[in-house]
């Protein structure tokens, strides 16, 4: 197993960390139009024409998204550090389940929800995450068995 690999993931968690932080901070209170964006995808409207607590209903969302991004971000960083300190094989196949269970279900809903554009964004993260995971397939398969 390659620390290179390790530090892939590492990074990219942190991407993942960050994004959470913007839906749950920038994004919700600083630039709610990227938001909007999202909203107009799904409903054909913007956030003019819903009401004000219908407004605080979809913030509140994007909290709840962005906490849990950033959770998730934190837990990988966490794992990827121990994967650079060690020989925690089993580690590779947690991160795997994880991502695959995520891109599954997130983005299959997304699609029959009609949001495209998190589709796109959930195949960019996933593209990203391929390569330490093919280059960890042995590891992968042995600790499965």
């Amino acid at each position: 197993m390659s620390s290179f690999w390790s530090k892939w993931m590492f990074i990219i968690s942190i991407i993942i960390s960050i994004t959470g932080f913007c839906f749950c901070v920038v994004f919700t209170y600083l630039i709610p139009q990227v938001l909007e964006v999202f909203f107009k995808e799904i409903t054909g409207i913007g956030f003019a024409e819903i009401s004000d607590n219908q407004l605080r209903f979809m913030f509140l969302l994007s909290v709840v998204i962005g906490a849990t991004m950033m959770g998730w971000g934190v837990m990988l960083i966490l794992l990827c550090c121990r994967l650079v300190r060690g020989r925690d094989e089993w580690i590779w196949t947690v991160i795997a389940v994880g991502i695959l269970t995520w891109f599954v279900v997130d983005t299959s809903l997304s699609f029959i929800l009609g949001s495209m554009l998190n589709v796109a964004l959930n195949t960019i993260i996933f593209l990203m995450t391929l390569p330490p995971l093919i280059a960890n397939r042995k590891v992968l398969f042995k600790t499965v068995k």
